[in-house]
C-alpha cells in the first residue's frame, strides 16, 4: 500500500452565514483565513445561492481567480465572468410559471444573472440580490 500525502488544491466557500458576517461583510478574520489558504497554494471557490454580480466585491476584494458556483449551481463562471456553464430557464416558460402563480395566489420569484423577478400587480419588478 503507498502512503501519500494528498495537498488539499481548493476551497469551496458559501457566501452567507460563512464568509460573510450579518452586515454582508467579510470580516477580517475570515480575510485573514482566506490569505492563508491562498498563501499555500491552495484556490479559492466562491459557492453561492445568490447572483454572480452580488458576489463580485468579495471576488475582487479577496482576489479570487478561480470560477465560482452562483444560484445554487445554475451558473458557473469565471472570476472574470466569462460563464462556464448555464442552465437557464425559456422566457415562455418563466411567463407560464407567472401566470400559474397568479391564478393559484403563489408567490413566484425567477433568477437571472443579475437579479431575481417577482410578478407584481400590474407589473414583473427585478431587484438585486
Amino acid at each position: 500500500m503507498v502512503n501519500e500525502t494528498r495537498k488539499m488544491k481548493v476551497v469551496a466557500v458559501d457566501r452567507d452565514g460563512t464568509l460573510l458576517d450579518h452586515q454582508a461583510r467579510v470580516p477580517e478574520r475570515n480575510v485573514a483565513a482566506i490569505k492563508r489558504v491562498q498563501a499555500q497554494g491552495i484556490g479559492i471557490i466562491l459557492a453561492t445561492g445568490k447572483t454572480r454580480e452580488s458576489a463580485l466585491h468579495i471576488i475582487k476584494d479577496l482576489k479570487i481567480t478561480l470560477p465560482g458556483v452562483f444560484f445554487g449551481g445554475h451558473l458557473i463562471s469565471e472570476a472574470g465572468g466569462r460563464i462556464l456553464r448555464e442552465r437557464a430557464m425559456d422566457l415562455t416558460l418563466v411567463d407560464a410559471v407567472f401566470a400559474y402563480g397568479r391564478r393559484h395566489a403563489l408567490r413566484v420569484v425567477v433568477y437571472d444573472r443579475i437579479g431575481i423577478w417577482t410578478p407584481a400587480p400590474g407589473m414583473i419588478r427585478k431587484s438585486r440580490l
